[in-house]
């Protein structure tokens, strides 16, 4: 295991977040490969744009994971990320921490000011979707199954909008679509047995 802390900068929104990764048999090697931050800010900036959005750098490797909390918390400290709006960090690490899931009304006010009325190319839209497939794909190769509830959620979902009128299941135009999107993909089969449809670029 070596620990580290890394940079992250994201192009569009010009922003910043400082992060430490310290979990049993990490590794600088996987930061931005299988390892994109535990930031659920960072995250929704990934959904939005792409993981391609961000300059992912690893600043400093530690020997144990005291250290690198510890160095986290000294930078984040020195410049007031918590409170600065160049900064996506809502807490200076070991110290004013809020916790994975607490986000205060200005970080949420600051954050949807960055990424509201954004226009986004034809291009840039083909790769964010194109981003989020291959995404997903890793997911589910790597044994990640959808859970029972959300699942649920889905088929009722669906199902409204089949009431609804706003789509219909065994229309001529949507049949083409659906068929137009697997054109080109193969089965990749996962661990349980199952498999999803992946587009060769999407393998890569």
């Amino acid at each position: 295991m070596k620990t580290y802390t890394y940079h992250l900068y994201h192009t569009p929104t010009q922003s910043h977040y400082y992060g430490a990764r310290y979990r049993k048999g990490c590794n600088p090697s996987e930061l931005w490969v299988d390892y994109f931050s535990s930031s659920p800010v960072v995250h929704k900036l990934i959904d939005e744009y792409g993981a391609d959005s961000f300059v992912a750098t690893v600043r400093q490797t530690f020997d144990t994971r005291e250290q690198a909390i510890l160095w986290e918390a000294k930078f984040l400290s020195r410049v007031g990320a918590q409170h600065s709006d160049k900064w996506l960090n809502r807490h200076n690490g070991a110290d004013g921490f809020l916790g994975p899931h607490v986000c205060s009304d200005n970080a949420k006010d600051r954050i949807r000011s960055k990424i509201t009325g954004i226009r986004r190319s034809e291009e840039t839209k083909r790769k964010l979707s194109e981003s989020a497939k291959r995404r997903e794909a890793c997911k589910r190769a790597n044994g990640w199954t959808m859970p029972d509830a959300a699942k649920e959620r889905a088929l009722q979902t669906r199902e409204q909008r089949i009431q609804s009128g706003d789509i219909n299941p065994y229309s001529e135009e949507r049949n083409k679509k659906m068929a137009a999107s697997k054109r080109g993909a193969k089965r990749h089969y996962l661990p349980d047995g199952s498999f999803v449809m992946v587009k060769p670029q999407a393998d890569q």
